[in-house]
């Protein structure tokens, strides 16, 4: 029978966002696609609130496991401060330089392309700033927005975060689990010891254990309803 924590003599306990972040991306857009509430225009409303937190949430996911790898190169203090307020590209970029064959994110990689466009959105929703966009008056004198992919984008996203639906959020989830695999890939690392990175851990006198503090395995489960694909965090769960 496997132990909980309430069995084990604890000494520390070290919180991963990584599961947090990307199970609430997972549970905001499977919430988001069953939605009902009100008026057709509340559900809708509420399905974009909640496809722009989902995005948000992956965003922040990413970035947590940049940190997590970040965290695995011995640096001195001051270096580490300075590495903190790097982009999560860059503190992946670092971590690649002591892989042996010093592999590297090629920016023209399809998969880095897409998650540097995401990061972008996600950033442009979170720091939000007043948009210009042409409008188009119909014969009935409705107003429509026409928003307009910019030619250099490389994901199906829209710009603007009020348009943003369950399917651009499950795209988003996708973006960056396909980025991961990617990194994952370079570092050569087997999948238990990413699953280890990625997770929460207990120091207990016999050393350090994987745990999930915050139950977000359940969460992650969730994954397939949305057409997203995290076996490899769940395998030993």
């Amino acid at each position: 029978m496997a132990s909980t924590i309430q069995d084990i003599e604890l000494r520390e306990i070290t919180i991963n966002p990584f599961k947090m972040h990307l199970s609430d991306a997972i549970l905001a857009t499977h919430l988001a696609k069953d939605a009902h509430i009100g008026s057709p225009e509340a559900t809708r409303a509420v399905r974009a609130m909640l496809s722009r937190t989902a995005m948000a949430q992956a965003v922040f996911a990413f970035e947590s496991a940049a940190n997590c790898f970040a965290e695995r190169i011995p640096r001195q203090k001051d270096f580490r401060e300075k590495t903190e307020m790097w982009p999560a590209l860059d503190k992946l970029d670092l971590f690649l330089l002591s892989v042996p064959g010093n592999p590297k994110l090629q920016r023209d990689d399809l998969k880095v392309k897409a998650m540097t466009e995401l990061i972008k959105l996600r950033d442009r929703h979170v720091h939000p700033r007043l948009a210009t966009y042409p409008v188009r008056r119909s014969e009935t004198a409705d107003i429509s927005i026409n928003i307009v992919m910019p030619d250099t984008s490389s994901v199906e996203i829209p710009p603007l975060g009020v348009a943003w639906s369950p399917e651009h959020a499950t795209l988003a989830i996708n973006i960056v689990l396909d980025f991961l695999r990617l990194f994952f890939q370079l570092t050569t690392i087997p999948e238990a010891g990413i699953r280890a990175i990625l997770s929460d851990t207990v120091k207990c006198k016999d050393g350090l254990r994987a745990t999930d503090v915050g139950n977000f395995n359940a969460a992650l489960k969730l994954a397939p309803t949305i057409g997203v694909d995290v076996t490899f965090l769940l395998a030993d769960s």
